[in-house]
C-alpha cells in the first residue's frame, strides 16, 4: 500500500489498516501481514507489528520487511 503524498497524514492508511484488521477477526483469523519497506517499518511499528525475518529485496521497489500483528498478544 501507498498513499500519495497529498494525503499522508490524514489518517487513510491507518484506517486502511484497521479495516483489514477487523476483516480478519470477522472471519477468525488472528494474524495480519505485510512485506513492508525499510522505509516505512516504524510507521508500521507504531500500529503495532512486529519484525519476522530479515530484510529482502523487492525488485525494483527495494529493501523491505515482513511485519506481522496477531490479535492475541502473548
Amino acid at each position: 500500500m501507498v498513499t500519495l503524498e497529498e494525503f499522508r497524514k490524514l489518517g487513510t492508511g491507518r484506517l486502511l489498516v484497521t479495516f483489514a484488521e477487523n476483516l480478519i477477526k470477522e472471519q477468525g483469523f488472528d494474524l495480519l501481514w505485510c512485506k513492508a519497506r525499510t522505509t516505512v517499518q516504524e510507521y508500521y511499528n507504531k500500529l503495532g507489528f512486529k519484525v519476522h525475518g530479515e530484510t529482502f529485496d523487492y525488485p525494483p521497489i527495494g529493501p523491505h520487511i515482513v511485519m506481522y500483528k496477531n490479535k492475541h498478544k502473548h
